[in-house]
């Protein structure tokens, strides 16, 4: 995921792209599904979220997005970790809408 996350941010530095993020508040987060074997935990989730998003070309023109207006969004993120359970960190396997 990281990898990913990494790809996206390089190929919007040097297209000059921007991205402004506010979020204004969670309205809930569901749980999707749950898994659990003698190695590993496994858990979705649904967030449910209010934010301000808008992606800028270089020369700042909004190509995607509402600088000024609020949008609810529900994504889907996917965390694990081992068992035993050796501190509070999870890893993010998966993102989706």
């Amino acid at each position: 995921m990281l990898a990913a996350f990494e790809r996206a941010f390089s190929e919007r530095t040097r297209n000059g792209e921007t991205v402004e993020f506010t979020l204004i508040g969670m309205g809930g987060v569901d749980v999707v599904n749950v898994d659990v074997s003698q190695d590993a935990m496994e858990v979705t989730l649904r967030f449910h979220a209010h934010l301000v998003w808008a992606e800028r070309a270089a020369d700042g023109t909004v190509v995607s997005g509402d600088p000024s207006g609020v949008v609810e969004t529900v994504e889907t993120w996917t965390f694990a970790r081992s068992i035993p359970v050796a501190g509070p960190s999870w890893t993010l396997m998966a993102t989706g809408l």
